[in-house]
């Protein structure tokens, strides 16, 4: 019977860590570009409102 430090140095084991690590850096991502654009559409839900200035300087028409 293999070791552990046998086991992890397997190519099998190799790939599969890597995969891992890509799909943790994809999903964070996505939550990234999300809360990115929620930000987006708040800001200009707010501005639209007449609840804040247009500071940023974005245009915020079409945006509901």
């Amino acid at each position: 019977m293999k070791n552990q430090d046998d086991l992890i140095k397997t190519p099998t084991a190799i790939v599969i860590i890597i995969l891992c690590v890509i799909v943790i850096f994809l999903g964070i991502s996505k939550m990234d570009a999300k809360d990115k654009a929620d930000q987006y559409d708040h800001y200009c839900e707010m501005v639209n409102d007449g609840d804040w200035p247009n500071y940023k300087n974005i245009e915020c028409t079409n945006i509901k």
